[in-house]
């Protein structure tokens, strides 16, 4: 059986009030959209297309993006007239036309779960059905469709805020936007759909009706959070629906041994994992799938992205460390950066200003002050005096430095790569090193200190 997800991002998002379309805005430190497609990938044998209108090439080169780190094809289909969800199905219908199933959800509900559309899919599956609608239950639903049910729990149909009857005001049960459809049952019921309102728009949700009249199968699945289906339409719902979700990791992690200080200030993603007994303080940042182990200390004021931070670790306030590995025991900053792809050993120490970038610094080794260091594989127990640098980049690459275990760099020493510094030795403060240094070896490369009488 042949399934794809339809992701409607043709919208044009008028009330964010921004020259960005809605479904790029940041969620989580990556566009909203990205957030429903990390969710889909992992549900196999579905293609993925996207439906675009508004601002369409910003859409798609983002997406193409997430398409190439993730490995995956996304197809688009271009919306011309962007007249709401109706008019974006009709117009993929050839797209679609070839499936069985297709799941059907808006580019900007950051928060669906995963578990929840194969939920919507397994019902599918299991009950034969037509059409699988998922709902929530709000105590104010209004602005929502709402769903009609007969007196023996059957779904009916959908109705817009607008054409409620008074009766049908109290209803609590809302419509979120998402389907599982049988795509030749879409396709039918499409055809029957008259435009109504002053838009004269198809309204996606008659297709239920339609669908119902026919004797076709409705089923239903329901979410507990109404944040999980929530779109925001305005940025003030956007902030407010980000400071839900992050309130709500922080106390999970609060409730599983982590020492949050203020959970109203600190922002962690959902796939963070932190051990007991660590200790969050305000104005942190930890997002990605970003791991921290037991009894370490985070923050203040810290971005941490897609990395590991091993037991014991000390990450103090004002560092940034994106997709790197921090050992145990180990202590980083005040004011330090760990850039991509460097591993920061046991027991070293990155001390206040520091720049690590693709780097392996080794087990007990110190890289205490004002240093950069990058592309350097160094040894254990190497000490870096204050202000030493690797010259990594000569204009046109960059070029590795290597220094052995035991080394010791004097302060204000240029390292220009390709260098090799050999174990145990010594680099005299002040040094331009150009030229590799052999193992037990002292080198000093400065000129020598001239003093003449001052001249009045």
């Amino acid at each position: 059986m042949e399934k794809t997800f339809l992701v409607l991002a043709a919208g044009l998002g008028t009330r964010m009030k921004s020259n960005l379309p809605k479904v790029l805005h940041s969620f989580d430190n990556k566009p909203i959209i990205y957030n429903i497609l990390n969710k889909l990938k992992g549900i196999s044998g579905f293609d993925i297309k996207v439906v675009v209108g508004h601002k369409k090439e910003l859409v798609i080169d983002s997406i193409n993006r997430w398409g190439n780190i993730n490995n995956i094809e996304v197809e688009f289909i271009e919306q011309k007239v962007l007249k709401g969800s109706g008019e974006a199905v009709i117009e993929s219908l050839d797209s679609i036309r070839r499936y069985e199933t297709v799941v059907i959800l808006s580019g900007d509900v950051p928060l669906i779960k995963r578990s929840t559309l194969v939920k919507m899919i397994r019902d599918f599956e299991h009950k034969k059905a037509d059409v699988v609608l998922l709902t929530a239950f709000l105590d104010d639903p209004s602005n929502y469709g709402r769903i009609i049910r007969d007196k023996r729990g059957r779904i009916t149909a959908i109705t817009e805020e607008s054409e409620l009857s008074d009766e049908e005001h109290s209803i609590r049960e809302i419509n979120s936007g998402i389907y599982v459809f049988n795509v030749k049952k879409l396709s039918a019921a499409l055809k029957c759909i008259k435009p109504k309102g002053p838009k004269r728009e198809i309204f996606l949700t008659d297709v239920v009706n339609e669908v119902y009249k026919k004797g076709g199968v409705i089923s239903s699945v329901s979410v507990k959070d109404s944040d999980e289906v929530y779109g925001p339409n305005s940025k003030e719902a956007l902030v407010d629906l980000e400071k839900r979700y992050y309130v709500k990791n922080a106390k999970k992690h609060l409730g599983n041994g982590v020492i949050i200080k203020s959970t109203d200030l600190t922002w962690i993603s959902e796939d963070v994992k932190i051990g007991r007994d660590s200790v969050i303080y305000p104005n942190t940042y930890i997002y990605g799938k970003t791991v921290i182990g037991e009894n370490c200390l985070i923050g203040p004021d810290v971005i941490i992205e897609d990395s590991v931070i091993n037991n014991n670790s000390n990450i103090k306030a004002f560092c940034v460390i994106s997709d790197s590995v921090v050992g145990e025991n180990v202590s980083v900053g005040p004011f330090s950066h760990i850039r991509p792809q460097s591993n920061i050993g046991q027991f070293a120490k990155i001390g206040n200003f520091c720049e690590i970038k693709k780097s392996n610094i080794g087990v007990r080794s110190k890289v205490q002050h004002l240093s950069y260091i990058g592309d350097t594989e160094m040894g254990s127990d190497v000490n870096i005096g204050a202000g030493t640098i690797t010259c990594n980049y000569d204009g046109i690459k960059k070029n590795k430095t290597v220094i052995g275990d035991g080394a010791f760099i004097g302060s204000n020493t240029n390292l220009v790569a390709p260098v090799n510094v050999g174990k145990n030795s010594l680099i005299g403060a002040g040094s331009t090193i150009t030229d590799d240094v052999s193992d037990n070896a002292l080198a000093i490369a400065r000129a020598r200190q001239i003093i003449k009488e001052k001249k009045r």
